[in-house]
């Protein structure tokens, strides 16, 4: 699944819903770009980039995107 970094969202819980996707994740790195943060995860093992405005302090959070968002990558 590829989905762009500026469609994901983090919540500190986790969401609700039929059209929101979400894996548990953690912080493992950040840095300011100005007026967005870009922030590094470990989700499942898996390193992923998250720009957000959002700044967060959790180092547990939920990394969300909706279905619309994501496309399949097959090998």
């Amino acid at each position: 699944v590829a989905i762009r970094p500026e469609y994901i969202s983090l919540a500190t819980k986790k969401p609700q819903g039929n059209r929101v996707n979400s894996l548990p994740a953690r912080i493992t790195g950040r840095d300011y770009l100005g007026a967005r943060y870009l922030y590094a995860l470990d989700a499942l093992g898996t390193t992923i980039n998250v720009e957000t405005e959002a700044s967060h302090d959790n180092a547990d959070v939920y990394m969300t995107f909706e279905t619309e968002h994501a496309v399949a990558v097959l090998p």
